[in-house]
């Protein structure tokens, strides 16, 4: 290979993979995931394999492992791996890493929980090109049993391998009996909901009112086992790869405990892990038992038992010390309920879509109640709120009082004209509340969110556009030839805010973070709206072309009832009926609102 050609692939490669640098996370170990954004693992046969100099060991023995490509042709880039039971507990890392002494050929080692004080993880120094990496392993100083060396191996940034295994390295002394996890039931009854609900159970259910299985989308229930600190956990749910349940002190994801329950293809698998922010990290499944996990006709029904009190090691990544998390369910907890896909081909859950299943207070899990459920959270719903009030009501009242009565409210109020002051000041109220609605939601998620992406955009681009609007107002010209051009002006900002607004509300109530049935009825709510919209715009353009309600022209341009307040002795409007129909006009739109703000606040 020439030089410039190993350069250019060099370069190549060190871009690909820039997101981990200097080693995959710690929390890797636990499932040794590559989690680069939604990039799926290779299901062709990995082209690496990883070898040991011994078949057996004896405890505290060192035992060299290498990684290399089956040919010695396939270079790489990054690694990660550790050392595990074959049988049994396979979560644990066993073992530990020692440094390398090779100063050309470094690797940098990590530890998982437990670690008992020892770096029971390996990854990557650094993303230069390997063809080989030799690494070095103490085996336990109390035998463990047969042992398994499994990685995962990255080529480039979107194209990585799993589920890497060495051959078995053989126990000399038989491991000491332990105890984990029993084995996984595959066979699940269903769940008992209205025989049981409030009084040997709590349930929570969803949609509410539901009162079987067969009616109920999403279930979670819990019970008391006798004589017996612990609670049976019952989920159900239409899934396309796990179900997870949280545990957590207030109604917002971060500090959290998790149990997933993963059903795909042939895989079953149950997890525990700790939500730190809105990011999930894999601990050991400890403590609990009687796992069951089925899948059928799309849903995942699954139930174990846990105690009542747990505890977990977090490693806190800004002070790099580890703290103690105990979730004791004596106390009372909110909780959580999420279900998503798994990366093809493991048990690796991916990032759910819709927004998970909140219960709407604190559960004292000592009482078996019904508890109330809520898809969306509240500070979603005091966003779309806001946005709804602001453009489905204000802003078309707004505009219509502005083109189509201004001659019928000339009546001076605080010496202008009624039409103009209603027209300003709920403009006004309609860019704070646009306003409000965008720190609403970037103070509740903290982040751009991938999943509303076109919705953000045109929300800011509409809030941009009714600030203009505003500082428009305070540079509207006196009532000369200018005037014509800054109505034309202020005129086609506020159709485009205005229309603009409508696909924001369109995008924004089909967002994928919605549950479908939440989506259906909003965007029908929605379609109506701008279909009663469309109809009463075309209506009150027949009034005013007929001749019922057009005012007069002056010789500048601006029509007769711009500014000029109404003369006591004039005559009344040639279409009496036309105020009435101003009120009909507010009716069917308030109607229109109550009816999405019930659909939001019922979610």
């Amino acid at each position: 290979m020439s030089t410039s050609v190993a350069l250019t692939l060099r370069l190549l490669l060190l871009t690909a993979v820039s997101a981990h640098p200097d080693g995959g996370p710690a929390k890797s170990c636990a499932n040794l995931f590559p989690e680069h954004s939604s990039a799926q693992p290779q299901t062709t046969p990995s082209p690496y394999v990883i070898t040991l100099n011994e078949s057996s060991y004896s405890p505290s023995q060192v035992i060299s492992v290498t990684l290399t490509s089956t040919t010695g042709r396939h270079p790489f880039v990054g690694y990660q791996l550790r050392a595990s039971r074959l049988r049994c507990d396979q979560e644990e890392a066993v073992g530990a890493f020692l440094p390398s002494t090779d100063p050309y050929a470094p690797y940098r080692l990590q530890h998982w929980y437990p670690s008992h004080g020892q770096n029971n993880c390996v990854t990557h120094f650094d993303t230069e090109i390997k063809l080989q990496e030799r690494i070095l392993w103490r085996a336990p100083s109390t035998s463990v049993g047969d042992v398994v060396f499994r990685g995962s191996v990255v080529k480039s940034y979107d194209e990585f391998w799993m589920n890497i295994q060495s051959p078995v390295l053989t126990a000399d002394v038989p491991a000491a009996e332990t105890t984990f996890l029993s084995e996984i039931s595959e066979t699940m009854d269903a769940i008992k909901l209205d025989e049981d609900c409030e009084k040997t159970k709590g349930c929570f259910l969803y949609p509410a009112g539901c009162k079987s299985s067969a009616e109920c989308s999403y279930v979670v229930t819990y019970s008391h086992l006798p004589s017996s600190s612990a609670l049976r956990f019952e989920m159900m749910g239409k899934a396309e790869g796990y179900l997870s349940v949280a545990f957590s002190r207030d109604n917002k994801m971060g500090d959290d405990e998790t149990i997933t329950c993963v059903a795909k293809d042939n895989t079953t698998a149950i997890q525990r892990g700790y939500n730190e922010g809105l990011v999930n990290e894999r601990h050991r499944i400890t403590n609990i038992s009687d796992v069951h996990v089925k899948r059928q006709d799309g849903i995942i029904s699954c139930s174990f038992v846990r105690p009542l009190s747990m505890s977990l090691q977090h490693l806190d990544p800004a002070s790099r010390t580890q703290h103690t998390r105990t979730f004791d369910l004596s106390d009372n907890y909110y909780i959580f309920l999420a279900w998503g896909d798994v990366f093809q081909g493991t048990d690796t859950p991916m990032k759910h879509v819709e927004l998970p299943l909140v219960s709407l207070q604190a559960i004292n899990f000592t009482q078996f109640r019904m508890i109330g459920v809520s898809s969306v959270p509240l500070m979603i719903q005091i966003h779309g709120m806001f946005a709804i009030l602001a453009w489905m009501t204000l802003a078309g009242f707004s505009m219509v009082v502005a083109r189509h009565f201004r001659s019928d409210l000339r009546k001076p109020f605080l010496g202008i004209p009624l039409w103009f002051q209603l027209h300003r000041y709920v403009m006004f109220v309609v860019a704070g509340l646009t306003t409000a609605a965008i720190v609403t939601i970037f103070v509740s998620v903290g982040r751009w969110s991938e999943s509303a992406t076109l919705h953000a955009v045109f929300g800011l681009v509409v809030a941009a556009l009714s600030l203009i609007q505003i500082v428009g107002f305070y540079m509207r010209p006196a009532a000369t030839s200018q005037r014509v051009i800054y109505n034309w002006v202020h005129r086609c900002t506020g159709v485009l805010s205005y229309v603009l607004a409508a696909v924001t509300v369109v995008l924004g109530v089909n967002s994928s973070m919605f549950m479908p049935a939440l989506r259906q009825r909003l965007t029908l709510v929605v379609a109506v709206w701008i279909a009663v919209l469309a109809c009463w715009e075309f209506f009150l353009e027949l009034v005013r072309w007929y001749g019922w309600c057009v005012p007069p022209k002056d010789t500048n341009g601006t029509e007769a009832g711009d500014m000029k307040v109404e003369d006591p002795k004039s005559k009344k409007d040639s279409f009496p009926r036309k105020n009435f129909l101003l009120i009909l006009y507010c009716v069917s739109n308030v109607i229109l609102l109550l009816l999405t703000l019930a659909f939001l606040y019922a979610a």
